[in-house]
């Protein structure tokens, strides 16, 4: 099985890759921020069939309209915390700001990514073996 990584703004698919990836292989996603002071590139491990979240933000972030959590899946869920971080974030900056009397410029844009708990778990058990109930009759 192949599958081919989508980029989605919003419920739009902003990019599909060309070629598919084996389930599990990972990849890199390459992120471009140009601005007047040059361009800052930003690259980003996945892994092909995990859900990650990326939440690009340069002044304030628009909050999504609340849903019941019964209603939300895991795209949800990590694009809600993607957001709280970015907040967190920036009152973070802005009390910096503050305490060394400092005045914020905005934009300064924001980027996080959330997800790859698989990717993680892949390489902590890499060279453990696993016996499965089938191994054992």
């Amino acid at each position: 099985m192949r599958l081919r990584p989508v980029l989605r703004v919003k419920e739009d698919r902003a990019a599909v890759a060309r070629d598919g990836l084996p389930m599990g292989g990972d990849y890199l996603l390459d992120v471009d921020l140009i601005s007047p002071n040059g361009t800052e590139r930003i690259t980003n491990s996945h892994m092909s069939g995990n859900l990650s979240v990326m939440g690009l933000v340069s002044q304030r972030a628009v909050a999504p309209e609340e849903v019941p959590d019964e209603d939300k899946d895991a795209e949800r869920v990590l694009h809600e915390e993607a957001m709280r971080y970015i907040e967190r974030w920036k009152e973070a900056e802005e009390e910096l700001a503050s305490l060394f009397r400092l005045t914020l410029t905005r934009p300064i844009p924001t980027l996080v990514k959330l997800g790859g708990v698989i990717e993680e778990i892949k390489r902590h058990f890499q060279s453990a073996r696993f016996t499965t109930v089938s191994d054992c009759r």
